[in-house]
């Protein structure tokens, strides 16, 4: 959700950076309309002229001076009004389970007798007037306020009042003042019931094959188009706050606050511990899971299983066994559900493949979390290995085949210049002996006579080398030093005397 644009003035940045809206989660709504009301009746007519200095001194907010300070002062209050809402509609009690078949039932007829035999939804019914001045893109910045400014205009309050009347809630009778929040809730349910009678987003399947796999963001964009088609709504207006009147109909994981836009669906391990959570949650209370975060979800289960009783064990391992099959299924691991269920052969064998999974991922961390390998401790370590002095000169072969070498190394001439004469330690530490041909080789070249004979080749040294230094070898190509271990290079890498 974007609030605030990356072309946002200095000014505009600094004002709400001095003048925090965070501790406002305590305010009166009410309180939002006065300074809401004020501000943008100053901002239609250019002027600055704030009146209830009072009510900005209460929570420590200076009054705005200027055009741009102006600016930032409606942004911030509409962002703290939005947190607010959103904060008192999950904190609500969850209308779901107060509702029967019956009750939902007499929802239903409610609605159809306020429709008076209209064929438009009633959404569209109750939008007008209240959304004559809104857009689109309002409703996607401010969506939680944007439900709230629907479910209190005068045509959703009379619903409310005929809902309640016919389910017999308080709040029914003339004399009697209905709870607001229950009130919005139900006004919203049946706004719900209407465009998705089933509630199950107007058939969207999820759980299709087609979309596992498919990341969180991936699914709610997709959502969101379907809703629009399948609402069939008057205007893009109606439709945006189609998608959040539906938002409870989504399933269980993609309203999550926290949850990774990246998360494949039946597909991930971090999936599978997400459902597990849920699962757990809405076992303890229905509707908890949606007030708990994406990580909070994810360590309920060993949170539970701290000193837990063996009736706690099995109730955790009860919760992981459907996403477990899902993901398993996903995965081709096992078939899909049989009509009589999955025997125990297959709950197991799922079982252990997430572990091994889960084992696979653990490994995978620690090795993270290792100390990266330094390279110089690597190329000592490489050169002890096929002992060669970590300062044995290397010169720069210029380009220069094996082939060219070996025919004309009796009388090769070499610029020993420090411009091309690198330290071996070096020349392994910065990868330049890679390759099946390095750019640099040993100085022993100049004095070494080469001869290739039928079968592989002898290789000879000047007078004063050690006896045994004579050696056959047979040609051929390896990467980095091993490349020198099976052909005429060899020798020059590993004698154990330098050149003087």
């Amino acid at each position: 959700m974007e609030q605030h644009k990356n072309d946002v003035p200095f000014e505009l940045k600094a004002w709400t950076s001095k003048n925090g809206f965070a501790h406002w989660g305590s305010a009166e709504l009410a309180d939002y309309d006065v300074l809401l009301g004020e501000l943008g009746v100053q901002r239609q007519n250019n002027i600055i002229g704030f009146e209830p200095d009072q009510l900005m001194a209460r929570y420590g907010l200076e009054s705005p001076t200027n055009l741009v300070e102006l600016d930032a002062c409606i942004e911030a209050l509409n962002l703290a009004k939005e947190l607010t809402l959103r904060t008192i509609l999950n904190d609500a009690l969850n209308i779901d389970s107060l509702l029967d078949a019956n009750a939902l039932s007499s929802l239903k007829q409610v609605t159809d007798v306020f429709k008076e035999g209209s064929t438009e939804s009633l959404l569209d019914l109750l939008v007008f007037p209240a959304f004559l001045q809104w857009q689109p893109e309002d409703i996607i910045a401010w969506p939680v306020t944007s439900l709230a400014t629907l479910l209190e205009s005068p045509k959703a309050q009379a619903l409310g009042k005929h809902l309640t009347a016919k389910l017999d809630w308080y709040g029914g009778a003339n004399d009697q003042t209905p709870s607001a929040v229950i009130l919005a809730k139900l006004i919203w349910k049946a706004i719900a019931l209407d465009l998705d009678p089933r509630a199950d987003l107007c058939g969207f399947d999820i759980d299709q094959p087609i979309h596992w796999g498919k990341s969180y963001s991936t699914l709610n964009h997709e959502i969101e188009r379907f809703i629009e088609t399948s609402t069939n709504a008057f205007s893009p207006t109606t439709a945006q706050l189609a998608i959040w009147v539906l938002k409870p109909n989504y399933p269980a994981g993609l309203n999550i606050k926290g949850v990774p836009a990246q998360l494949a669906h039946r597909r991930s391990s971090a999936w599978l511990h997400l459902q597990h959570g849920i699962n757990l949650a809405e076992a303890l209370e229905v509707g908890l899971s949606s007030r708990m975060d994406y990580q909070a979800l994810q360590n309920l289960s060993s949170k539970i299983l701290e000193g837990s009783t063996p009736d706690q064990q099995i109730f955790v391992s009860a919760a992981m066994t459907p996403p477990l099959v899902d993901w398993a299924e996903t995965r081709g691991l096992i078939q899909a559900k049989p009509d009589n269920g999955y025997a125990d052969a297959d709950i197991n064998r799922a079982f252990s493949s997430f572990m091994a999974e889960e084992k696979k991922l653990e490994n995978a961390i620690v090795q993270l979390q290792k100390k990266v390998p330094d390279r110089l401790d690597m190329a000592q370590q490489l050169l002890a290995q096929e002992q060669i002095a970590p300062d044995t000169i290397f010169l720069d072969r210029s380009g220069r085949s094996d082939e060219h070498i070996r025919a004309n190394g009796s009388g090769f001439s070499f610029d020993t210049s420090l411009r091309t004469r690198r330290l071996a330690l070096d020349l392994v530490a910065s990868g330049r002996l890679s390759g099946p041909s390095p750019d640099w080789m040993p100085p022993l070249i100049k004095w070494a006579r080469i001869f290739t004979p039928t079968s592989g080749c002898v290789i000879k040294t000047c007078p004063t080398s050690p006896p045994s230094s004579r050696l056959t070898l047979s040609s051929g190509s390896l990467q980095p030093l091993q490349h020198w271990k099976q052909s005429p290079m060899h020798y020059w890498m590993t004698c154990p005397w330098r050149s003087a």
